[in-house]
Protein backbone atom coordinates (compact mmCIF):
# COMPACT_ATOMS: atom_id res chain seq x y z
CA UNK A 1 0.00 0.00 0.00
CA UNK A 2 2.88 2.18 0.65
CA UNK A 3 4.23 2.13 -3.04
CA UNK A 4 0.46 2.94 -4.12
CA UNK A 5 0.46 6.05 -1.51
CA UNK A 6 -3.09 4.56 0.27
CA UNK A 7 -3.40 5.14 3.75
CA UNK A 8 -4.38 1.95 5.99
CA UNK A 9 -7.71 1.72 5.78
CA UNK A 10 -8.17 2.58 10.07
CA UNK A 11 -6.38 6.42 9.00
CA UNK A 12 -8.39 6.48 5.59
CA UNK A 13 -11.94 5.72 7.71
CA UNK A 14 -10.58 8.63 10.41
CA UNK A 15 -9.89 10.86 7.08
CA UNK A 16 -12.50 10.51 5.07
CA UNK A 17 -14.68 10.87 8.88
CA UNK A 18 -12.73 14.47 9.29
CA UNK A 19 -13.21 15.32 5.59
CA UNK A 20 -17.06 14.65 5.74
CA UNK A 21 -16.97 16.95 9.15
CA UNK A 22 -15.51 20.10 7.47
CA UNK A 23 -17.63 19.80 4.60
CA UNK A 24 -20.85 19.98 7.37
CA UNK A 25 -19.29 22.83 9.19
CA UNK A 26 -18.47 24.67 5.51
CA UNK A 27 -21.98 23.89 4.16
CA UNK A 28 -20.35 21.39 1.25
CA UNK A 29 -22.35 18.76 2.77
CA UNK A 30 -26.11 17.36 2.52
CA UNK A 31 -28.47 18.70 5.37
CA UNK A 32 -29.16 15.87 6.61
CA UNK A 33 -25.90 15.52 8.50
CA UNK A 34 -26.01 19.05 9.82
CA UNK A 35 -28.24 17.43 12.45
CA UNK A 36 -25.75 15.31 13.55
CA UNK A 37 -22.85 17.65 13.96
CA UNK A 38 -23.19 20.66 16.82
CA UNK A 39 -21.05 23.39 17.81
CA UNK A 40 -20.17 23.26 21.45
CA UNK A 41 -21.74 26.64 23.28
CA UNK A 42 -21.01 26.59 26.84
CA UNK A 43 -22.91 28.29 29.09
CA UNK A 44 -20.90 31.19 30.41
CA UNK A 45 -18.43 33.15 28.48
CA UNK A 46 -14.71 30.44 28.37
CA UNK A 47 -11.62 31.00 26.20
CA UNK A 48 -12.83 27.91 24.06
CA UNK A 49 -15.67 29.15 23.43
CA UNK A 50 -14.41 29.92 20.01
CA UNK A 51 -11.91 26.92 19.24
CA UNK A 52 -14.43 25.12 17.26
CA UNK A 53 -15.37 22.34 18.65
CA UNK A 54 -17.75 20.11 18.90
CA UNK A 55 -20.57 18.56 21.17
CA UNK A 56 -20.11 14.80 21.34
CA UNK A 57 -22.80 12.69 22.36
CA UNK A 58 -23.51 9.82 24.99
CA UNK A 59 -23.61 6.75 23.76
CA UNK A 60 -24.98 3.77 25.58
CA UNK A 61 -23.40 0.78 23.32
CA UNK A 62 -20.59 0.08 21.45
CA UNK A 63 -22.94 0.01 18.33
CA UNK A 64 -23.60 3.89 19.18
CA UNK A 65 -20.04 4.39 19.41
CA UNK A 66 -19.49 3.75 16.04
CA UNK A 67 -21.39 6.11 14.72
CA UNK A 68 -20.93 9.31 12.62
CA UNK A 69 -22.62 11.17 15.17
CA UNK A 70 -20.43 9.98 17.74
CA UNK A 71 -17.53 9.69 15.99
CA UNK A 72 -17.18 12.95 13.95
CA UNK A 73 -17.13 15.46 16.40
CA UNK A 74 -14.97 13.09 18.96
CA UNK A 75 -12.04 13.50 16.18
CA UNK A 76 -12.65 16.30 15.16
CA UNK A 77 -12.43 18.16 18.85
CA UNK A 78 -8.82 15.97 19.07
CA UNK A 79 -7.47 18.00 16.29
CA UNK A 80 -5.00 20.69 17.44
CA UNK A 81 -6.70 23.74 17.71
CA UNK A 82 -5.10 25.68 14.74
CA UNK A 83 -6.12 23.39 12.42
CA UNK A 84 -9.83 24.34 13.59
CA UNK A 85 -9.60 28.21 12.87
Amino acid sequence: MASLHWLPVKFRIIFKTLLLTYKVLRGLAPSYLEELVIPYQPNRPLCSQNAGLLVVPRVSSRMGGRAFSYQAPLLWNRLPVQLLS
